[in-house]
């Protein structure tokens, strides 16, 4: 088995892969997602939106990323941006850092609107920190281990930044 840093590596030395994030209505079953971010190999937010979604934001993730319904009311629904992102995400590998729990909103979204999932590989940052450092931080925590300046967290744009920093780091840039 390849160590952390090996693989983090090759993660980078590709081309076909996005750094993913999600913010969400809750944690929960029924959870929907409400920003989706995308960063490209060289560091830079390429994609990035607000989603309404069809339930309430509950006031625990509200009070995480700052986003509630009335913020989001404006906003396209998944259905609508669902062609671009499957587009974006098609052969390509999703790295997120939380990759089950951001597989698992993007599936049930998909299900909802009666779309194909995604054509996309997963790949666990978390996991990868884990074969690393031996343990299982939160994003931010395992920022500040690493000395990477956190600035704005809990939105998906600046976490997913945070995360492609984070591998960067890992594979030794």
């Amino acid at each position: 088995m390849l160590s952390a840093k090996a693989q983090a590596h090759r993660l980078l030395q590709g081309h076909d892969w996005w750094v993913l994030d999600c913010e969400t209505t809750g944690l929960g079953n029924a959870a929907e997602p409400v920003e989706i971010a995308l960063v490209s190999g060289d560091g830079q937010l390429r994609w990035s939106r607000l989603l309404r979604p069809t339930r309430p934001v509950e006031s625990e993730a509200s009070l995480v990323h700052g986003l509630d319904t009335d913020h989001l009311a404006g906003a396209p629904e998944f259905v609508e941006v669902y062609p671009v992102l499957a587009e974006l995400l098609r052969r390509r590998t999703a790295i997120a850092y939380h990759a089950d729990f951001d597989r698992f909103i993007l599936d049930s979204a998909c299900r909802r609107i009666s779309q194909p999932l995604f054509s996309c590989r997963w790949q666990c940052a978390l996991d990868l920190y884990e074969l690393w450092r031996g343990f299982r931080p939160t994003l931010s925590i395992a920022c500040e281990i690493e000395g990477i300046p956190l600035g704005a967290t809990h939105r998906a744009g600046p976490d997913a930044l945070l995360l492609w920093k984070l591998l960067s780091r890992m594979a030794g840039r």
